[in-house]
């Protein structure tokens, strides 16, 4: 008698492993993918809090009225040490994150005289 698996077995055995790998994979991309966009909106959140820092010790120079605003660029707030631009990188894409934060001067019912902060990506 001969022993061994048949042809159908081991096709068996083989489009197995296919399913179980093409599951693990769409996974492991799937969870890769939520780890940038999280590492994206922590780092936007890093260049804002920087910029609220910012607004502490520069508030003069940002126009009292409602609505109005100033730009405030990921390069002045680093030349300024209230943030490390070399360690903001886009995740998708692996190139320096530059931009602005837009830091808005907000007076109404709701908020009195608060802040708004905007952060806008653009090419470096």
């Amino acid at each position: 008698m001969k022993r061994g698996f048949t042809l159908i077995e081991l096709l068996a055995v083989i489009v197995l492993l296919g399913v179980i790998v093409t599951i693990i994979t769409s996974s492991v991309i799937s969870t890769m993918n939520k780890s940038k966009a999280s590492l994206s909106d922590t780092q936007i959140e890093t260049i804002e809090n920087a910029a609220s820092r910012w607004v502490t010790l520069n508030a003069d120079k940002i126009p009292s009225e409602n609505g109005k605003y100033v730009d405030v660029s990921i390069n002045d707030l680093a030349s300024a040490g209230y943030l490390d631009a070399s360690d903001l990188e886009n995740p998708s894409n692996g190139k320096k994150i530059c931009g602005y934060v837009r830091i808005t001067y907000v007076n109404n019912d709701t908020y009195k005289n608060q802040f708004n902060y905007d952060f806008n990506e653009k090419s470096c």
